[in-house]
Parts: C-alpha cells; sequence; structure tokens
C-alpha cells in the first residue's frame, strides 16, 4: 500500500465515522440511513451522464446483485448494533475483527495473500481495535450474547461486502461504474423494504431531517467512493485494516462530543492501530 492510498483511506476513514456518529445519535437510525442512501443515490443517479458509466456486463451482474444484498443487509443490521451500546463500544466490536475476516476471505474467494509483515500489521490492528472496546466501569455496559451476535454479524457482513466489491470494480474493469450501481441498486432495495418496517410515516420524517440526510449522505458516498477506489487498486486485507482506522476516529469523537470514557485500555489499542497502519502505510 502506497503512502498515497494510505492517507486517502485515512480521510475516508474520519468521513465515515462522521455519517456514523450522526446514525447513533439520532433516535430513529433506519430513517437516518434511508435519508443516507436516498442522497447517495441522488448524486450517483446524476454521475451516470457526466461519468459516462456504462451499463454492468452480463458477468457483472450476479457480482453486484451480491453486494446489493449484503450492503442492504448491513444497513438493516447497523440500527439494531447501536440501539444497546455507545459508538466507542459498538464500532470497535463489529468491526475488530473485520480485517481479519476480509483477508481469510479474500484469500479463499480470490487468492489474495499477504505478506507476513502485513500479517502482522493487520493483526495488531485488529487487537488494537478490540481493546477500544474495553475498560469500561463496572456499572457502564455489559455485552450481551445477543448484542454480540450482531455485532460479529455486521463485522462478516463487511468483510464479505469488501471481497465482493473488491472483485466487482475489477471485473467490471471501472471502479466508479461498479460503485455508481452499487448505491443506486443498494437504495433501490433498502427504501421499500424500510418503508415497510418503520411505516410511510417514515418519508414525513425523512423531510424534516432533510438537512441531516444530506450531510450524511454527502459524507457516506464520499467515503465509499475512496473505498472502492482503494479496493480496485489493493489487496483487500490492508485496505480494509485501513479504512477501520475510522474506530480511532469513532472513539475520540464519541469522547469530545458525546461525553464517553477514555481508559487506558483504549488509549493502548488506538497506538496498537497507529502502529499496524504506520506499518501498511510504509509498505510493509
Amino acid at each position: 500500500m502506497t503512502p498515497t492510498i494510505a492517507a486517502l483511506m485515512l480521510t475516508a476513514a474520519l468521513l465515515h465515522t462522521s455519517w456514523h456518529l450522526m446514525v447513533k445519535s439520532n433516535d430513529d437510525r433506519l430513517t437516518v440511513l434511508v435519508g443516507m442512501n436516498l442522497v447517495a443515490s441522488i448524486i450517483a443517479l446524476c454521475a451516470l451522464p457526466f461519468a459516462a458509466v456504462p451499463f454492468p456486463a452480463p458477468e457483472v451482474w450476479p457480482v453486484l446483485a451480491l453486494s446489493v444484498a449484503l450492503h442492504a443487509g448491513y444497513n438493516l443490521a447497523l440500527p439494531l448494533l447501536y440501539r444497546d451500546a455507545d459508538i466507542g463500544q459498538a464500532f470497535p466490536i463489529a468491526r475488530g475483527l473485520t480485517p481479519v475476516f476480509a483477508t481469510l476471505i479474500a484469500y479463499l474467494a480470490l487468492g489474495e495473500t499477504v505478506n507476513r509483515v502485513q500479517g502482522a500489521a493487520i493483526a495488531g490492528i485488529c487487537a488494537g481495535l478490540v481493546a477500544l472496546s474495553l475498560g469500561r466501569d463496572r456499572g457502564g455496559f455489559r455485552i450481551s450474547f445477543g448484542f454480540l451476535r450482531v455485532a460479529l454479524t455486521i463485522g462478516l457482513l463487511v468483510a464479505c461486502y469488501a471481497v465482493v466489491d473488491a472483485h466487482g470494480t475489477r471485473l467490471n474493469g471501472d471502479w466508479l461504474g461498479f460503485t455508481v450501481w452499487v448505491v443506486l441498486l443498494t437504495s433501490a432495495v433498502l427504501l421499500p423494504v424500510a418503508t415497510k418496517i418503520n411505516g410511510v410515516s417514515m418519508w414525513a420524517d425523512l423531510a424534516r431531517a432533510k438537512r441531516r440526510s444530506v450531510v450524511s449522505g454527502l459524507l457516506g458516498i464520499s467515503a465509499f467512493g475512496v473505498f472502492m477506489w482503494a479496493l480496485s487498486l489493493g489487496a483487500v486485507g490492508p485496505v480494509i485494516a485501513v479504512r477501520e482506522t475510522s474506530i480511532l476516529f469513532s472513539v475520540l469523537l464519541g469522547v469530545v462530543l458525546l461525553r464517553e470514557k477514555l481508559s487506558a485500555a483504549r488509549i493502548g489499542g488506538a497506538l496498537a492501530v497507529l502502529a499496524g497502519v504506520t506499518v501498511l502505510a510504509a509498505g510493509g
């Protein structure tokens, strides 16, 4: 991984965290996600004529369909994750094992390998991410089996869609075109499902929260675009490991804006993550 890709991925990580914080800070999280996806799809729709995005080839459609299913599942599961935990705990637990999952799945599905240095850096990042969820006082949040199940499911969904999207961008030969179609079709699937869950009143709620939808949509599609571009160029494991540094930003923003606790375990975890990212960015 080049320093340029690493720097752009760190920027994408900050954008990624920002929209997650907007989801967590709202009572109706599914509506926020719908608004974000709707704005992102409008932007993607506008890109069709200007970016000369081609219609996907027949061999791309199965990969595109799987990607859309995984992204829609992730969007529907995310509100469940934030229902019982603060962002500084939910994010690290859900995403702490994602780089390991993604590295293994990319090896099995795409034949991608990482060298020993990269493997050690990814393992260090994962250990640090999990440590970021620790250090709570006894009266604080306790991890339940239900929460852990949702968190691991989300981590696996992210790993799977990262591998599928990496394959899709390469198979399509155009990362921007594949990204546009993923965004458009995910929104097309998510909107009716969310309306079924929340009812038609959701649209009135969206109208009242249009500013939040616009901001989160801009943040979301910017972060996703950089992520897809990086996946088209580099191995999945290192790319997603650097992207998960968004957890560092989530902890920092959670402490500053939401007054969440900062412990020695979280500080140690942050240092481990930074060390791993430094190794990957240095070309490890």
